[in-house]
């Protein structure tokens, strides 16, 4: 799944909880930069994929290199200068942990290997890692400002996944594909929705066609005209790569059907559908 920063709708606050969540969970997690020119000087690289290692909030007192100003305001030889922060009180440090795949070429702004921040003590809570070795670490408030995107993979261990590969037609009005879901105990389900990548396709007219999710509660005997359908969620999207539904699938006695979707299709486009749950499920591509 991904989460994009300038999205109207981004929350840093709850974003902070989840990633605090999926670093605890073991899950995958990867973040982006763009084309920024203020990233010159930073030691990141503008359009460039970093991994997430670690996400850590912590209680600590950074260290702060004495300033020749801080020492003439000791001394009482400076006068009207901006009072001294105390380096008595711990502060709440927000942080992550990420590596440059090329394994050199690393942030060197506040928290970088070399930054003044490190003291003895938070060597020994965090792993500051060598110089140009291409992990570091940074604030949670530097990465915000200069990372644009972070996508998470929701890996659960000990869980239950299936695939379907499908395809939507241009001829048709309405490219729908349709699966049938049954459980046998109230299981949280992620259905992820997935066409080919554009990478790689550079000389080819490629697009990607619209996605919508429908999911139906089907009570009653699937195979008879009598059986009532009840739309428990619906998701819409324009045109994007992937689209996600996560929820609860808690009635054993009913049948789900999945419904995707595409409007607008201008050549034939190759679909996957990812099912991941936290318990076992029959499941069957329905023609």
């Amino acid at each position: 799944e991904s989460f994009v920063f300038d999205q109207k709708d981004f929350d840093s606050e709850s974003f902070w909880a989840r990633m605090l969540s999926w670093n605890d969970l073991g899950f995958p997690m990867g973040a982006g930069t763009t084309y920024d020119p203020s990233l010159r000087g930073t030691g990141l690289v503008a359009t460039h994929a970093y991994s997430i290692l670690e996400v850590k909030e912590i209680l600590a007192q950074p260290g702060q290199q004495t300033k020749i100003k801080d020492y003439f305001l000791v001394s009482g030889a400076v006068e009207n200068a901006p009072a001294k922060r105390s380096r008595t009180g711990k502060e709440l440090l927000r942080m992550v942990r990420l590596r440059n795949p090329w394994g050199r070429t690393e942030w060197n702004g506040d928290w970088g290997t070399s930054s003044e921040k490190w003291t003895k003590k938070l060597q020994g809570l965090l792993d500051r890692g060598e110089k140009n070795d291409g992990t570091f670490w940074m604030s949670y408030q530097d990465f915000l400002c200069r990372f644009a995107e972070v996508d998470v993979c929701k890996a659960h261990r000990n869980w239950y996944s299936v695939s379907f590969q499908s395809s939507f037609y241009p001829q048709q009005l309405l490219s729908d594909s349709c699966y049938l879901f049954k459980v046998s105990q109230p299981t949280w389900i992620y259905f992820t929705l997935v066409q080919r990548t554009k990478r790689g396709r550079g000389n080819e007219r490629f697009f990607y066609s619209d996605l919508s999710i429908l999911l139906f509660k089907i009570i009653g005997d699937v195979s008879k005209p009598e059986s009532q359908f009840r739309c428990e969620r619906v998701l819409l999207s324009g045109t994007r790569r992937k689209l996600i539904l996560e929820t609860l699938l808690d009635d054993t006695s009913s049948t789900y059907l999945l419904v995707t979707k595409s409007l607008m299709v201008e050549k034939r486009q190759h679909i996957k559908l990812r099912v991941i749950s936290a318990a076992p499920i029959i499941a069957r591509e329905e023609n």
